[in-house]
């Protein structure tokens, strides 16, 4: 029978690993040495169905970079009731920048939201990694994603405030992307049939308000969503591991309509699948990065003199009222004052 090296037989498994392939070997024991720890990934919030491969996960504290399905993960530390590391999805190499803070408690099935859903699970009586005496709760609990604060996990959450709908926002649909590329060039799979999440992204209004979610890593935010009408695009700043949108952003996004392009992490790829927010009305220019001019005096419609609208004023106030939409005190106050007799158009009688 033909054998191995245990050098090719490590090789072969963490490569194996990585690309999602399912190897044979003999069930994993976990070390008494308490640097080891075992999680199970489940694909229901009872922690009681398993995927089809790649369900259990060892890693160890002594050990820089951990190979896991998919990834890696780096600085795994271990404590009485909860473990905490370094996540590098779809990164064997702990070297990438899209890497995340996570927190798994014991003995608690805890949903890690993605673009997968799935819970993972630390089973109480064979942990041994940072105490030997780790009560174990009755029944597994599920953490709700939508709390500001989890104190399972140790982990700051950000809650939702992200719109739900078209009004003043664009709707984003992202796709599996398993050969990676570069963000923002074109998507090497194709993005068609049903995509693994979908998104609302708000349209900036005059506050540039920051809209927050949780997340791979618990904790997105952006804002100063614009919209490009002529090239059927949308930009936007993102921040990951935050819910303030505080100072500079982790990264600047475009995603078009006409095309899929590689995201940021490069495992998705995304695209716009209801633009219509964006053509429907009024759409303010990103902040300049340097404090912008004051206004020239006089009278005109920036939607007209812009172009960032969509459409001109006199098509626009058609459909969104001057009193309700483009007064001075309004949302888009300054976007239409001539037609609307708005601003320094206003006539003094």
């Amino acid at each position: 029978m033909f054998q191995l090296s245990p050098c090719t037989s490590k090789t072969l498994a963490l490569f194996a690993a990585f690309l999602h392939v399912t190897v044979d070997a003999a069930p994993v024991k976990i070390s008494s040495a308490s640097t080891q720890v075992k999680w199970i990934t489940y694909m229901d919030a009872e922690c009681t169905k398993l995927p089809p491969r790649n369900s259990t996960v060892v890693v160890d504290t002594t050990v820089p970079c951990n190979i896991i399905p998919d990834g890696s993960v780096s600085s795994v530390q271990c404590f009485a009731d909860h473990i905490s590391y370094t996540n590098h999805p779809h990164d064997p190499t702990c070297s990438a920048s899209w890497a995340f803070p996570n927190s798994l408690p014991v003995g608690k099935c805890t949903e890690f939201p993605g673009p997968h859903r799935t819970w993972k699970y630390i089973d109480p009586a064979s942990y041994q990694c940072g105490s030997s005496n780790v009560p174990a709760p009755a029944t597994p609990v599920v953490k709700s994603m939508t709390q500001a604060t989890d104190p399972d996990s140790n982990i700051t959450r950000c809650s939702s405030n992200i719109p739900n709908n078209n009004t003043h926002a664009v709707q984003f649909h992202f796709f599996y992307n398993a050969q990676g590329g570069i963000t923002g060039q074109p998507c090497p799979v194709s993005c068609s049939g049903t995509p693994i999440m979908s998104q609302f992204y708000a349209i900036a209004d005059n506050t540039d308000q920051c809209f927050h979610w949780p997340g791979h890593s618990g904790q997105n935010s952006m804002k100063s969503g614009t919209c490009d009408v002529a090239n059927k695009a949308f930009s936007y700043s993102q921040w990951a591991g935050q819910c303030e949108c505080s100072g500079a952003p982790n990264a600047h996004k475009t995603v078009y309509a006409t095309k899929c392009v590689v995201d940021q992490p490069p495992h998705l790829c995304s695209i716009i699948a209801d633009y219509s927010a964006c053509s429907g009305g009024p759409t303010p220019p990103s902040p300049p990065p340097s404090p912008a001019p004051p206004p020239s005096p006089g009278c005109d419609n920036k939607c007209d003199t812009t172009g960032q609208c969509g459409d001109s004023c006199a098509n626009l106030v058609q459909k969104y009222s001057c009193q309700t939409e483009y007064c001075d005190t309004c949302k888009w106050a300054g976007w239409c004052d001539k037609q609307c007799n708005m601003g320094s158009c206003k006539k003094v009688d």
